[in-house]
């Protein structure tokens, strides 16, 4: 294109003007010179495109210099202090504000993307000068009307990219005009065949509509109300929204219900309402279908009164009623205002924009973050809601009534104590619904924990939240964090921080960004970052951390509800829906006695999410909430089974090799710890060599860690003594008294309960010893010492895991263990006769001491520091029935006195447990 004919286009601005435009014309011809686009024109025909169309906005020499250079930066070696100096400081700084990132350390960052760090420096900068995001609406405009010569997949993003950010963005700036033919350029690529449907519907509209809208004037401009005559009346489009809708619903579009829009347009705000007025007075409305932008404007500036009449046939008609400037805000946008006097004050039209430094300020570092915060809190849909004084708002859809207390009350809501829906207190995550009255009460001083971040979905919120979380000092926050992720870790079953190398924790650590532990204690502590996430980055290493997600498994919840409650949670079922996409269909309702329901839902849910959803169904008065893995309970059960069939048979099976082998205790002890041993090293090494992790070694010079070592060598000794003189079911049956010490310890307040329990123990032992003469004193004293031995390891030992946060490293601790009592066994060696026994006899032994010494022990630990099963301890009681099941079957020696002694001591040993129960169902 040659100057003169591009300069007609330039009519509204001074000669100086345009002849600032004509030099920035001939760098943008001689700057991008030998430059060819995908279609073979020059390359300075977009930028020349693109000013053309703001030039058809009225746009000033500033943008339109502005626009001619806008690639000058990328794709040419002309540089800023150049058109700086050449132009003008504001020409420089909206072309900057234009530039995508170019940055090295940008790309380099595990947690940064380019294109969103350059999206986000433009919406930054945008806030300074409306006219950077208006510029570079009519670059895109112009690319997607070119879109045709890139190639298919390029087409494809370039115009999914567009449909999700530049549409939404012209929306939220009352582009209407624009934002409706990008859409439609994008339906164009995306969706050709569901364009080609859209557009013949909408020219099917349009024509019925030309149709009504004349058979409208006529009876609008008669007697008796006549509207006046410089209203006029035209047919306005409908966006392809809802025109989608039209699509997928079953309705007719020939129906005589067609669904139209008209604009009227009057002289003032007055004529607006009076037309209103007469509307309503002609023909019948919908009530809901009013609403006031004129005293209520929009988020994006917008202003008019909407209403939907019924004409006589039933034909509804959507009217929106403006004066002239307000239509032509309705289609141009902020264009109108940007680029005359009236840009001072702009931002007072678009009140989304004060959102955006808190949201980028927030997620610093964190270009997902940003980007969700974008879609959801600036250029999502949104819902109105009420406040007091009348006052009303726009919240993104999804949003809670927590988000909603932070949009009404700002920091305020950092003190809310008690939130309202339409004068009905809420839990603070119950979602929103358009139209909703919310209320506060507040506190006398911050009220905030950590929670709040799972019960609020928009940016402001999360915002105003960490803000306050970070106000601490930075070793509260370390601490803090710290606390966090390791209760994170505890109810994921991932041990103790103090178990890993700092090394180790790092790896995955840095893969989100963060140089140091302390900073990814600080980001969790202010709620930059998710313990789950840290977790799932430490655990499950990746190159990159974009892309960490926690892990979801197929659980049960089970939970019982009052009637009342019951209503309260189906009350907020879309809040569940949304979340944990559970539907009615997910759920089992079981009805019970004393108005109760048992309800059962089975879902994917994340460990975090386990955790929270239990908190928030409590919330809503849900009882006795319990969150299992359903793919691992049938696993738990053959587990528990196959732990207590090992412990009832270890003293059975130690009583025959014993007496059939005449094994001595002392040669049966030897083998034990030196096969514990050997056992103990190939699983040490089995999870050395396949854990991602390194562990910190586990301290020595501990007192608890060498009574535990004697505690359970003498065990080992003094059981196998005592199993050498009498039967399985004596030895087992008393030893039942260590679970009795330690309950007693937990229910000392129950003193009745324990004082029952103790007395069916000592019956039970007494009927024991009395129908058993062949016990003798020396084989109960053993049994004695050998239950006060396992007593004082249990104990020690508990203290000694509890002390050094034992809990993944269970393996090396039972290496130590077995080492160190396999050294104390090593004196005992010239006293021992192992030589004496035979390969068999010795494979025996060994299979014996691994198998039913070993293995139940490391199954049982295993599981129990993955959180599968912390329940085995209570019901410990059984294995007295275990074991005489056993002796029966494979001794044929119990009688009925040993058998109501075992029953005896049993029912006391259950009798706390069941008063636990039946207290906690009461309650």
């Amino acid at each position: 294109m040659q100057w003169k004919e591009f300069e007609s286009s330039l009519r509204h601005l001074s000669a100086a003007e345009r002849e600032r435009v004509h030099r920035a014309f001939e760098l943008c011809i001689s700057a991008h010179e030998g430059q060819k686009r995908k279609s073979g024109e020059p390359y300075s025909s977009h930028p020349i495109a693109v000013t053309l169309i703001l030039a058809d906005m009225g746009a000033g020499a500033d943008s339109l210099v502005a626009a001619l250079l806008h690639d000058v930066l990328e794709d040419t070696d002309i540089t800023l202090a150049y058109i700086e100096k050449r132009f003008s400081p504001t020409v420089a700084a909206l072309i900057e504000g234009m530039t995508k990132l170019d940055d090295q350390s940008v790309r380099e960052h595990p947690t940064l993307d380019e294109e969103i760090e350059s999206l986000r420096k433009m919406v930054i900068l945008m806030q300074e000068d409306i006219r950077i995001m208006v510029i570079k609406l009519a670059d895109r405009l112009h690319n997607m009307r070119t879109v045709q010569y890139l190639a298919k997949e390029r087409q494809q993003s370039f115009a999914q990219e567009t449909m999700d950010i530049y549409v939404k963005i012209a929306e939220r700036m009352s582009m209407h005009d624009f934002s409706d033919e990008l859409e439609g350029l994008c339906l164009a690529v995306l969706d050709p065949g569901t364009f080609t449907k859209l557009t013949q519907l909408r020219d099917a509209n349009e024509r019925q509509a030309a149709k009504l809208v004349d058979a409208l004037r006529e009876s609008l401009y008669g007697e008796p109300e006549p509207l006046p005559e410089e209203v006029t009346v035209r047919v306005e489009q409908k966006t392809w929204d809802h025109l989608r809708a039209r699509l997928a619903s079953d309705t007719d579009t020939h129906s005589v219900r067609s669904d139209i829009t008209c604009a009227f347009l009057c002289k003032d705000i007055s004529q607006c309402y009076e037309t209103l007025g007469i509307l309503h007075q002609k023909w019948q409305h919908e009530i809901l279908s009013f609403k006031d932008f004129i005293n209520a404007p929009a988020i994006n500036g917008y202003r008019g009164l909407h209403t939907t009449i019924i004409l006589e046939k039933g034909t509804r008609v959507r009217c929106k009623i403006r004066t002239k400037e307000m239509q032509k805000y309705a289609r141009k946008g902020v264009s109108t205002l940007c680029f005359d006097h009236k840009a001072i004050g702009i931002m007072n039209y678009l009140p989304w924009t004060e959102r955006i430094a808190p949201l980028s300020k927030d997620t610093a570092d964190k270009s997902q973050e940003f980007w969700d915060s974008l879609q959801n809190d600036i250029l999502g849909k949104s819902i109105f809601i009420y406040g007091p004084d009348d006052t009303t708002i726009q919240l993104p859809t999804g949003a809670t009534v927590l988000d909603g207390a932070f949009y009404l009350f700002k920091e305020k809501a950092l003190k809310t104590k008690l939130i309202k829906i339409n004068g009905k207190g809420a839990p603070f995550f119950t979602p929103l619904n358009d139209g909703d009255a919310l209320s506060l009460e507040l506190a006398s001083r911050h009220t905030v924990t950590r929670d709040w971040l799972e019960w609020v979905h928009t940016g402001v919120a999360i915002a105003a939240i960490r803000s306050l979380l970070g106000s601490a000092s930075r070793q509260q926050k370390i601490e803090s964090g710290k606390r966090v992720l390791q209760d994170a870790m505890i109810k994921q079953a991932r041990g103790y921080l103090k178990e890993f190398t700092e090394e180790s924790l790092m790896q995955g650590i840095h893969s989100l960004g963060y140089t140091s532990l302390d900073e990814a204690f600080i980001a969790i502590a202010d709620g930059h970052l998710q313990a789950s996430v840290a977790i799932a980055a430490i655990f499950q290493p990746v190159k990159s951390g974009k892309n960490l997600t926690p892990e979801k498994k197929y659980c049960t919840v089970r939970f019982t509800l009052s009637s009342a409650s019951l209503h309260e949670l189906l009350s907020h079922m879309l809040f569940l829906e949304e979340k944990y996409d559970v539907s009615l269909g997910d759920m089992q309702i079981l009805l019970s006695g004393h108005r109760q329901t048992k309800i059962v839902l089975r879902l994917d849910l994340t460990s975090e999410e386990r955790q929270s959803i239990a908190t928030e169904l409590r919330a809503v008065g849900a009882n006795n909430v319990r969150v299992l893995l359903t793919h691992s309970m049938l696993r738990q059960v053959l587990t528990v089974i196959l732990i207590f069939t090992l412990w009832g048979f270890d003293p059975i099976i130690a009583h025959l090799l014993l007496k059939t082998h005449q094994i001595s205790a002392l040669d049966l002890t030897i083998v034990r710890f030196f096969s514990l041993l050997g056992l103990s090293a190939v699983m040490l090494l089995w999870i050395r060599l396949h854990s991602p992790l390194r562990f910190v070694a586990l301290p020595l010079r501990s007192k608890t860690l060498w009574l535990s070592v004697g505690a359970l060598f003498l065990v080992a000794l003094f059981t196998y003594l005592s199993l050498e003189q009498t039967l399985p079911s004596h030895y087992t049956i008393p030893m039942t008294v260590s679970g009795f010490l330690l309950t007693t310890i937990v229910n000392r307040k129950r003193w009745k309960t324990m004082l029952a329990a103790w007395t069916c123990f000592v019956v039970g032992i007494v009927l024991l010893i009395i129908s058993t003469p062949s016990w003798t004193f020396r084989s109960m004293l053993f049994t004695f010492i050998a239950i006060a031995a396992f007593t004082v390891f249990s104990v020690a030992s508990e203290r000694y895991k509890r002390l050094e946060q034992v809990d993944v490293r269970v393996a090396q601790y039972f290496f130590i263990l077995s080492f160190f009592c396999a050294l104390l066994a090593l004196p005992l060696l010239p006293s021992a006769h192992l030589l004496q026994y035979g390969a068999p006899v010795m494979a025996r032994m060994i299979l014996f001491s691994v198998f039913f010494a070993g293995l139940p022990y490391y199954i049982y630990y295993y599981l129990l520091s993955h959180r599968e099963i912390d329940f085995v301890m209570r019901f410990s009681f059984l294995l007295i029935f275990t074991t005489i099941v056993g002796q029966a079957v494979l001794m044929n020696q119990i009688t009925q006195a040993t058998f109501l002694a075992g029953a005896i001591v049993a029912a006391g040993a259950a009798l706390p447990l069941i008063i636990n129960t039946i207290n906690r169902r009461r309650h």
